[in-house]
């Protein structure tokens, strides 16, 4: 198969509404087979070039069609690929795949294909926005434009479920699945990353700030929480990420980590000694313990983009990310949850910790955990600046209720719920006018 490279489709910002107005044709496809019978097709076409461009005139991407075409809409995993690799390299071919064999029958697979992974056309578009200085940061990378432009093209053609849009990638493509995916939680219902060459991309798009010192103010710890929530941005994905104790790429990823502490954005962490070449296989107890292992079945594509879903942070069970080679740990692996009631005028949650039963391996999973737990993206129910909401948390042995008013940032988040194996109910419903007295 003659491989052709990928470059961008203009130089002017292309939004993902843009799609169908960009003839967006392919001008030759060529057709394969998985191992397992799923048809595989490729795309190529013409492109415009634009400020990535490399002297190349065409793109290609990547289409697997689902196993079994029962559903009505197809959900889709977007895999982005590594610097070392392309869309048709054995070993990233395999990984995409591989994402894929863990997804049910009716998933489809795109893969797109970047041109000059080393300069600014790869995936970790940063680069190209470091050099455009500051401005760019509040606006679409061409590398942002060239994927989103090419997954509207196939969301239009293969009729794909648009609240089950998943993005992922390994080394450059974790880098850039967390730089474009985190800004789009219009687009993205949940993102997984292994081994991430870096968070730049994700911190510049973010635009999160320093961390604040010990002496901040009340009014400058307000404003810090505002920016480094993403207020007014669509609620980020929920993030599941594989990184490395012992790789060099991984040294930054500290700042996302506090980020996504400090601003209430759901992040799952596995991290062992396994270097930049991600982990294979979980057999090794020194690499995998079993206080580790949880994370790795940690149900990313049952997440959905039109559907609420909790942020735990200061876990109890939490581990921190430490410098020493040996080191191996998690945090927020153990949790899961089940949305009951998203109405005007209430909402409700069940929280949970994993069950052993949907686990293939071996794995410890401790009595109980405590949490701060912070709601994203509520779907009718509303929370007003200001107002105030009761809530309740109950189960058959567990009983605690309160009042709670949203912080800076517009969020609500409940201090310290304890979580169990048992799952327990948390209500929220707005709380009654207080009488005006005369």
């Amino acid at each position: 198969m003659k491989s052709l490279i990928f470059a961008t489709l203009c130089a002017a910002a292309l939004t993902i509404a843009d799609a169908k107005g960009i003839g967006l044709t392919p001008d030759s496809t060529n057709e394969s087979l998985t191992a397992d019978g799923r048809k595989i097709i490729r795309y190529a076409h013409p492109v415009q070039l634009g400020s990535e461009g490399d002297g190349v005139t065409n793109q290609y991407f990547f289409v697997t069609l689902p196993k079994t075409d029962t559903a009505r809409l197809r959900p889709l995993i977007v895999y982005l690929h590594s610097a070392g690799g392309h869309a048709e390299s054995g070993a990233d071919t395999a990984r995409g795949q591989g994402f894929l064999s863990t997804a049910g029958p009716e998933f489809m697979l795109l893969e797109p294909n970047c041109a000059s992974p080393d300069g600014t056309g790869g995936w970790w578009g940063w680069k190209q926005a470091e050099k455009n200085g500051a401005a760019s940061s509040s606006s679409e990378t061409p590398v942002e434009q060239r994927v989103l432009t090419t997954l509207e093209w196939v969301v239009q053609k293969y009729n794909i479920d648009r609240n089950r849009i998943y993005l992922c990638g390994i080394s450059m493509g974790g880098c850039g699945s967390l730089g474009i995916g985190m800004h789009h939680g219009d687009i993205f219902a949940a993102i997984n990353v292994h081994v991430p060459a870096g968070a730049g991309f994700a911190m510049l798009r973010m635009q999160f700030p320093d961390p604040l010192p010990p002496t901040a103010t009340a009014d400058e710890k307000d404003r810090y929480l505002r920016k480094v929530s993403g207020a007014g941005l669509p609620d980020a994905p929920p993030i599941v990420d594989f990184s490395s104790s012992d790789d060099s790429w991984s040294s930054d990823q500290h700042r996302l980590f506090q980020a996504a502490h400090d601003g209430r954005h759901a992040l799952v962490l596995g991290w062992g000694p396994y270097g930049h070449e991600g982990f294979q296989a979980v057999t090794d107890p020194v690499k995998y313990p079993e206080s580790w292992r949880a994370t790795l079945e940690y149900p990313w594509l049952s997440i959905r983009k039109n559907e609420a879903y909790p942020v735990f942070t200061d876990a109890s069970t939490d581990q921190r990310w430490k410098t020493a080679p040996e080191t191996c740990g998690q945090a927020n692996g153990y949790t899961r949850w089940k949305n009951i009631k998203d109405t005007p005028d209430g909402f409700g949650i069940q929280l949970r910790l994993v069950d052993r039963s949907e686990l293939s391996a071996q794995a410890f999973i401790p009595t109980q955990v405590v949490a701060n737990v912070t709601l994203r993206r509520l779907q009718q129910f509303k929370v007003t600046e200001n107002s105030e909401y009761t809530w309740t948390y109950k189960s058959d042995n567990l009983s605690l209720a309160g009042t709670l008013k949203p912080d800076a940032a517009n969020l609500l988040t409940f201090p310290q719920l304890p979580i169990t194996r048992l799952p327990a109910l948390l209500t929220i419903k707005s709380a009654p006018a207080r009488p005006i007295v005369h």
